[in-house]
């Protein structure tokens, strides 16, 4: 077989060899074409599993993606790019933010793999500041009726659990409406 130009187009060939001591053997040989092997297929969109810390001390987002790949969060309302990483071989990812980024900010995390295909994004959202009497503080946790609460638990109004304390709410308002009236009873039955 006479190769042209030294290059084969991509097929399946049988080549016999005729050089002295190679009488009749034969072979196959395969020619691919390389660019039908690039990888087109993007990563799954990674996963974020926790975003911890706060606007004053940065926050750090951490998930899945395809192991190996870049993760990067970005800002989707300008496509600044806040932070990078590369997931490990179990596909985990830690990526600390830069400072600045406020409470409630939506951002987006991306999985590229080695072949430059992007995931589709992963929309997650800062947490939101906690706001105790104009003060910034974790949770605030108290003692009511010998239950111990936390704002992260308060049950809400209208909830099935919310019952009880509206009866103790109730109870409370009752207990100084009588003591209001009948010192103001007191007062007007000693004059």
């Amino acid at each position: 077989m006479v190769v042209p130009n030294g290059k084969l187009s991509a097929g399946t060939y049988t080549v016999t060899y005729s050089a002295e001591g190679y009488a009749n053997v034969t072979q196959t040989l395969v020619v691919n074409d390389p660019s039908s092997n690039t990888d087109t297929t993007a990563p799954s969109a990674p996963t974020v599993d926790s975003v911890t810390g706060d606007s004053g001390s940065g926050y750090t987002v951490n998930g899945k993606g395809e192991p190996g790949s870049t993760i990067t969060v970005k800002n989707p309302a300008t496509g600044e790019v806040l932070g990078t990483a590369v997931a490990g071989v179990d596909g985990s990812y830690t990526i600390k933010l830069p400072l600045g980024i406020n409470p409630g900010t939506q951002l987006s995390v991306t999985a590229t793999d080695a072949s430059g295909n992007t995931s589709e994004p992963t929309l997650f959202t800062t947490p939101p500041t906690t706001m105790n009497g104009g003060m910034i503080n974790g949770n605030m946790s108290t003692n009511i009726g010998g239950k111990h609460f936390s704002t992260a638990d308060l049950p809400a109004t209208g909830e099935a659990n919310a019952g009880w304390l509206s009866m103790v709410g109730t109870v409370l308002l009752s207990l100084f409406g009588a003591m209001f009236f009948w010192r103001k009873k007191n007062k007007e039955d000693k004059h």
